[in-house]
């Protein structure tokens, strides 16, 4: 009995879980890659020259 409630319980929470990552995760979404495609060119930009200067 209480092996089965447990895993209910388990279910529960995994779903309660589940769900509120799937209504975050489209919100967040759309938000992250306008700021991210800014940051993302100066990163690999930087690697570039630290590669370059290790070889060097």
């Amino acid at each position: 009995m209480h092996a089965a409630s447990l895993s209910v319980g388990i279910l529960g929470l995994s779903l309660l879980l589940l769900a509120g990552c799937g209504q975050k995760g489209p919100l967040t979404l759309p938000k992250d890659p306008p700021p991210a495609t800014e940051p993302a060119p100066a990163k690999p930009a930087t690697s570039q020259p630290v590669q370059s200067d290790q070889q060097g």
